[in-house]
């Protein structure tokens, strides 16, 4: 068999042209794909950080942290209405938490136990509630006596501090989304794909 039998057919110059434009159409759409999921990770990268950034500077408020929670006061006569379901905390503005007791619209009484605050030895009374009027009685009296969501319970009493860390994880994420958008772009239709032109 002769050398010449040997070779692979050589490719005329139309046939090249041609593979060039196929391939240089498929990188093109890979470049498409790339680009956008390049703008849908930068727009929910800002998205959360926006979310972020938002808690941030909601945290840098001068007000304290238990006048940013819905607070409900039970005054002289102890009376207070919850709109929600859910359990409460029992809270004073200054000074120690006293022993208080809660009872229902109709006189009976409701179980109280205790919640722990977040990042504290403290402990305060806690109660379920649905929505509804209920009298809370404490020992000497009800004054700056506050009750306030559970939820709220870490706010109340670490303020803007508890607000930052709230805020960090959607930044981080937010960046996380960036950083993969990025990469995950680069690596859809690198530049070592696009086809050569033919010479």
């Amino acid at each position: 068999m002769s050398e010449s039998s040997n070779r692979a057919p050589s490719r005329s110059p139309r046939d090249t042209v041609s593979q060039y434009h196929e391939d240089l159409a498929r990188f093109r759409r890979r470049r498409s794909i790339a680009l956008a999921t390049g703008i849908a990770c930068t727009v929910v990268s800002v998205l959360l950080v926006a979310m972020g950034a938002s808690l941030l500077l909601g945290s840098m408020t001068s007000f304290p942290g238990a006048y940013i929670a819905q607070r409900h006061s039970p005054g002289e006569d102890g009376s207070i209405t919850l709109q929600e379901p859910g359990r409460y905390v029992i809270t004073k503005d200054k000074g120690e938490v006293p022993s208080c007791s809660v009872s229902a619209a109709d006189g009976q009484a409701v179980s109280v136990g205790v919640e722990s605050v977040p990042h504290s030895d403290k402990v305060v009374p806690a109660f379920d509630a649905n929505p509804g009027s209920y009298t809370v009685t404490c020992d000497g009296g009800q004054s700056r006596v506050v009750v306030f969501a559970q939820s709220d319970l870490d706010l109340v009493f670490n303020g803007w501090s508890s607000l930052m860390l709230r805020s960090l994880p959607f930044i981080l994420l937010g960046i996380a989304f960036f950083i993969a958008g990025r990469y995950a772009a680069r690596a859809i239709a690198p530049e070592r794909l696009r086809p050569v032109i033919p010479s």
